[in-house]
Order: structure tokens, then sequence, then C-alpha cells
């Protein structure tokens, strides 16, 4: 086992660049979570695949809070999935937040991709995996009688998402800070994970473990995204106040605790649903679809883990505990809220940068687009056969030509019939100087008179 870990983890040793060094080559874009594990390269994005327009020949590419629009030419643009190479139809099959590299050539000051790559899962022996049945069978158990230390190789901000439990956080750019945090014993069964299969940090972290004369290591290869797809994920305390409630995180929040009791102090937001009535509250929460983050709390850890457990039965992933329930957020000393808590479930996702709320944007329209440019950035035959009353057509292909007649002492719309064009030409403007600008996240069904409506939701 120890040849084989050595021959099927050299190769993803990372070569780490901190930002701290310096900055970037200045054609250069890259997610910091990509920095932790890739060199620098002059044209060259590295981040996650967000949209592509393939009337507008423009892909979206999202790199933490920035996102990056890059122009292409269907016949000196492909597409590498592996070994194969795929057309850019193959983009619009694919879903959003796959780890992509984008090649990219300059043109009259604009990005063209030439090649655009999609991370693919890294090799690690198969010897050296543990299943999500056998690492869930340890945690049943707990680490003492299951004999096992498991360690989140991701990064701290990471694991504001959630980590699973008994986990400690190792995070890989920072191993070798941390080494006292695995055991003495060098025969002791460490497991490592991260953000799944596509990930080097936690075969890396195994390689590190091995090079310190560790010998029972194990990679829990399919990482988070399998584990909360099949189970519940632990937040700290400090976890869900930095990660979720200071950010005015969107998500359903239960607290199990008898009214009574919750009423004397609870966390804001949160709704209460004893374990009694449990599965009638589970009627009434938001679609499946819209993967809403589901967080449950109770005194403790242990009547949270067991209302988790029936969330998931009940078809819901993406469910989360609070880890030590209110007992742990009091000791912590953060602020609790007294009386009422909510009384419905209710679920609003957080509007994208540059989103106008779709009432805001009806009642602009209703009052004749005063003091506002509204743009419909389909091409022009869609336009032709109907635009929005007062509404001017600039198809987003065509928008950098036409970018000397825009005003940038008004406000600016922008809208399409699915939202994704309209969220192009926000990140567009934005980009040459235009600070006022919105669009639309919506998709709208235009008639031939100008009348508009949603029909259906993104």
């Amino acid at each position: 086992m120890k040849r084989l870990l050595l021959t099927g983890l050299v190769s993803l040793l990372p070569v780490a660049v901190a930002w701290a060094e310096g900055d970037p080559p200045k054609k250069t874009l890259m997610a910091k979570v990509c920095s932790t594990c890739h060199k620098i390269e002059e044209n060259t994005l590295m981040g996650m695949f967000d949209n592509i327009s393939l009337k507008a020949r423009k892909i979206q590419i999202k790199m933490d809070d920035a996102i990056e629009i890059v122009n292409f030419d269907p016949v000196n643009f492909k597409i590498k999935d592996g070994e194969k190479i795929e057309t850019p139809e193959y983009l619009s099959e694919m879903p959003k937040n796959k780890e992509v590299r984008v090649e990219y050539s300059e043109k009259e000051g604009k990005k063209y991709a030439t090649m655009l790559s999609i991370k693919q899962p890294l090799q690690v022996p198969k010897e050296m995996q543990i299943t999500t049945a056998d690492l869930a069978k340890l945690i049943a158990m707990g680490s003492e009688n299951g004999k096992y230390h498991l360690y989140d190789s991701r990064p701290p901000i990471r694991t504001q998402d959630g980590m699973i439990p008994t986990a400690v956080n190792l995070p890989f750019p920072m191993f070798d800070q941390n080494v006292d945090k695995l055991p003495k014993e060098k025969d002791s069964l460490v497991i490592f994970y991260c953000a799944g299969v596509t990930c080097a940090m936690s075969p890396s972290s195994a390689k590190k473990a091995q090079n310190l004369g560790y010998t029972n290591i194990k990679v829990y290869h399919e990482g988070m995204p399998e584990w909360s797809r099949q189970h519940y994920v632990v937040l700290t305390a400090k976890a869900y106040k930095e990660g979720w409630l200071d950010k005015g995180m969107p998500s359903v929040l239960i607290d199990l605790r008898a009214t009574e009791e919750a009423e004397k102090g609870h966390l804001k937001g949160a709704v209460t649903v004893t374990q009694a009535n449990l599965q009638k509250a589970i009627a009434t929460f938001p679609p499946k679809g819209k993967k809403a983050p589901i967080i449950v709390y109770g005194a403790d850890t242990g009547e949270a883990t067991k209302a988790a457990e029936t969330i998931l039965s009940s078809g819901y992933g993406n469910v989360k505990v609070l880890q030590g329930g209110m007992k742990a957020w009091n000791e912590s000393g953060f602020l609790t809220e007294k009386g009422q808590l909510e009384t419905k479930i209710a679920y609003v996702p957080k509007p994208k940068p540059g989103e106008i709320v779709f009432d805001d944007f009806k009642k602009i329209v209703d009052s004749g687009l005063k003091d506002v440019l509204l743009i419909d950035v389909r091409p022009s035959d869609e336009a032709h056969r109907g635009i929005i009353k007062g509404a001017r057509n600039i198809p987003m292909v065509d928008m950098d030509k036409q970018l000397g007649d825009l005003p940038k002492d008004k406000a600016i719309i922008a809208y399409c019939n699915t939202g994704t064009l309209a969220e192009m030409a926000y990140y567009t403007l934005k980009e040459k100087g235009y600070t006022n600008v919105k669009f639309v996240n919506k998709s709208l069904e235009i008639d031939s008179q100008g009348t508009y409506k949603v029909f259906t939701s993104r």
C-alpha cells in the first residue's frame, strides 16, 4: 500500500502560490481555491463554469466574487473533457460550478477563448479509498470507538458550509504548521477528505502524512459533495455565525425545542418545529429542486441529528446540524433573540449581484421608465417579435460596438428571455465603468404588443 500511495499520488502534489507573494500577471485571473494547487499562467482563467450563450458567443466564468465574460469563435474554440474534444454546444448541458481552465488570446482588447478544459477526477489508488457507507459506519461509532481520525483538508472558510461529523479541520495549505493535530501513533487510521473527486487537497494531505511515517491512511475521495447528498453535515456555532448569520445567507432554520423554551432565546429567523410535528412541517418545506439549506438545532446535538435523519429520509439533501445546539451557541457568547419565533417556513434565495427585485422592475416599467434606460439584450430577430414598451434593443453580441451610445449618467436595466444574457450584459457594463446597472434574473415571455410575463422561475 505504501508503494501504491507513492506512485498514485506523487503527481498530485500541487505547487502552491500565495497571493501575498505579489499580484498575479495582468492577463491572468484565478479563483483563490485554484491558486492553492496550481501555478499562475498568463492568458489563462481558472475558476468555475457559470454560463454560456451560444447566441452571443460568450462564456461566463466565476472566480470567487468576480465574474469574467469571455468571447469565443465556434470555429477556433474547443472543449476538452478528458480525452474527448467537444464543441461549444457541449457546455449548454454542463452543470454550473464545474472547475475549468480557459486558455484565451486577446484581440482588439477582448478575450477570446481558444480552449476550455474541464477538470477531471484525480486518480487515487482503490486500496486507499474509503466508501461513503464505510465512513458512515465509523462515524456512527464515534472516533474513539471507531478508532479513527477524520480530517477536513479544505481551507477554514470552506468549512462554513459544514463539515462531516467528527472531523477536524487540517487545511492542506497549512498542513505543515498543524501536524500536531495528527495522532501520535503512526499506525492510527487517518482519513482525509476535501471537495470531491477533482480536488487535490485530501490526496495531497495523504501524501504528506505518508512522508511523516503514517502507515494506515485512507482518502474519502467523493468528499463533501457526496456526503452532503446522503448525510447531514455539522456547523459549529462560530461557522454558523460568520458564514451564515453575519452574511445574511438564507436558509430554512428549524428550532426543535418546545415553543416556551425557544421563546426564551433562539436564533434569528428560526421556526419552532418539534419532533412530534416534524413530518407535517416537512410538507411545507421549499421544493426539493431549490436545494435550500436546511439547518436544524435543539438544546444539544442529539435531538437535531434525529431530525436531520428524518428530513434526509424525506428526500431532502443539504441538511446541516448546529453542533452542540443552543448550549454551544450560548457558551460562545453569541446573541440570541427572545419572544415569538417565525410561524411559517420560508426560503428566498439571496439575489445575485446586480439582480433587480422583480416587483421593483415592474414598478419602473409601469411608471414609463422615467430616468431609466431599459435594454433588451436578445438577438435582433427575437426582439423584433416583441419588445417591452420603451426598451432599446442592444444585442449582447453587439454590445461592445454600441457602448459609446449608452449614457453613464442614467440607470440601466438589462433583460432577455432567460436572464443569462442580461447577467452577462450587467458584468460587461460594470467592467466598462457603468456603475448604475441592474439585470432581470427571470425568464420572460414577451408578445408583439410588448406585454411581458414570467413563464418560469430560474
